[in-house]
């Protein structure tokens, strides 16, 4: 019999205790979760505390994890672990408990924004002080309690040169928080359509899912380092839990709403690969380095090659990027009697459609994708172009489209049609064809198209395959019915027609 088991076999109570005290603990956890919590939420209803029932919420889950973290610390206790690693145990245990606190404070500031930032703006009215930025306020506290947590840390693990390891701290979190903001309110300054919007998100989650790699493979690296020097490094120490709280960070980041919808194109992922893997060879690091010349050479002799794979890419996949794209910011119109389709080509919420589905109507209402409903007022109508304008009655940021030009296309060209198709709720109808001619009838400039184009879709947008709209669907050919035949005024006609009702207001308002 092995030494080892012999071992185990004489002093099993030494493992079997410590693992009895650890699940205990947990199971005593979960009993006071449920008890304290549930009596807190009741106390809190009856004094109205809902800044308070809030942070309680939010310890919900780590108090869980609090006491997994005093049980092993019990369970260390118990065991027969000797004392220097005990230690290093115990300041590990009381790091993740820090950090666990310092994460539950910076993701409360959403509560303190909404509760209590109204209360003293308020009374700084009062006293007519200045009042300060939101940004500024919520992300001082965000540092307050980073720089906080962090100093405490420090603490723990004895480390020399705190204030400057704090003064770096501070300038990295500031800068990361700046970024960040700036990151967030980029569409807003810059009135980015949902397109640019999207694919800012898109470059966002793969440069986010690059530094989420990079920091666990720095990770990995160092906690070999740390196992094969004693585990002795301060610096190291506090550098690996700076990295754990940044990576757990930038994960939480990706599974945001916005960033999880977000969904990068094949093209886009993988020149940020190898962008990324070019800068590191030069920068030297190994083994990019020894094969950076091959790298240049493949690149020199074979890009071409790549290039035609990407762009031969499934056009199916083509298509789904495209409608994902472009949907959002299509409109289900239904004015009167008639149910037609629109598309929203500002972010104020002006909506181009068909003027033969508004004709008669001042008002018409106007349903999104996601599920909201406006009432729109009827704008500017042109009956010649069959062009029409209306504009939702509401003040807020909407999806648009993106006009391209109709003058790039050729016979043959692919081209998608969506619209709601006979007026039917939900997602529109998709269907995808060529550009079959180009004609001219009384001065408009059509797009004729084997694309199913049924009734219901008169209003909805002509795209090519860049997700631009390079005509707006008619939908009709009056005395006919035939199949494989529709037709869409190509933006250079509806160029013109936005232009003129331009020209128009700007001549009103003078």
């Amino acid at each position: 019999m092995p030494d080892w088991v012999q071992w185990l076999n004489e002093n099993w109570q030494l493992i079997a205790l410590p693992v009895v005290i650890f699940i205990v603990i947990i199971i005593a956890g979960r009993w006071l979760r449920r008890l304290v919590f549930d009596k807190y939420n009741r106390w809190a209803i009856r004094r109205n505390r809902i800044g308070l029932s809030l942070f309680m919420a939010r310890l919900y889950r780590p108090f869980l994890f609090w006491f997994v973290f005093l049980g092993a610390a019990a369970a260390i206790r118990a065991s027969v672990v000797p004392a220097e690693p005990a230690g290093i145990a115990y300041n590990v245990l009381l790091s993740l408990f820090v950090g666990s606190w310092i994460w539950a404070a910076v993701d409360y500031i959403g509560t303190i924004e909404v509760l209590y930032l109204p209360r003293l703006r308020r009374h700084l009215a009062r006293v007519k002080a200045p009042q300060p930025p939101t940004a500024l306020v919520v992300n001082g506290l965000r540092t307050v309690f980073i720089i906080t947590g962090l100093a405490i840390l420090l603490n723990i693990w004895d480390s020399p040169n705190v204030f400057g390891l704090l003064w770096l701290a501070t300038g990295l979190t500031i800068g990361i928080l700046a970024l960040r903001e700036a990151a967030g309110g980029l569409s807003q300054r810059f009135h980015l359509n949902y397109q640019a919007q999207r694919r800012l998100r898109s470059v966002g989650k793969v440069l986010l899912s690059l530094l989420v790699v990079a920091g666990i493979a720095d990770m990995i690296r160092r906690i070999y380092l740390l196992a094969a020097q004693g585990l002795n490094t301060t610096s190291n120490l506090v550098i690996l839990f700076l990295e754990i709280g940044f990576v757990a960070w930038f994960i939480h980041t990706l599974r945001s709403t916005d960033l999880r919808q977000a969904r990068p194109s094949f093209k886009l992922v993988s020149a940020l690969f190898i962008i990324t893997a070019v800068i590191l060879a030069f920068a030297g690091l190994e083994p990019l380095a020894t094969h950076k010349d091959d790298a240049l050479t493949f690149l020199q002799t074979e890009g071409a090659r790549i290039s035609q794979l990407v762009r031969t890419r499934s056009s199916q996949s083509d298509v789904a990027e495209i409608v994902e794209s472009v949907r959002p910011a299509i409109v289900r119109l239904q004015a009167g009697d008639y149910v037609g389709t629109g598309m929203i080509i500002d972010a104020s919420g002006y909506i181009l459609t068909c003027n033969h589905l508004i004709e008669g109507v001042t008002t018409a209402t106007a349903s999104l994708y996601d599920g909201r409903i406006f009432l729109a007022s009827v704008v500017a109508q042109d009956e010649q172009k069959d062009l029409g304008l209306v504009k939702i009655d509401a003040v807020t940021a909407f999806p648009s489209v993106t006009l391209g030009s109709s003058e790039q296309l050729k016979s043959g060209d692919e081209i998608l049609a969506i619209g709601y198709s006979m007026g039917l709720e939900g997602e529109t109808t998709v269907s995808k064809g060529i550009v079959s001619a180009f004609r001219n009838f009384d001065g408009v400039d059509l797009i004729q198209t084997d694309a199913a184009v049924n009734p219901g879709c008169s209003g909805g947008p002509l795209l090519n395959f860049k997700a631009e709209v390079v005509g707006v669907l008619v939908g009709r050919w009056p005395g006919e019915d035939i199949q494989g035949m529709g037709f869409a005024v190509s933006t250079s006609s509806i160029k013109d027609f936005i232009n003129d009702v331009t020209r128009i207001n700007q001549t009103a308002g003078q």
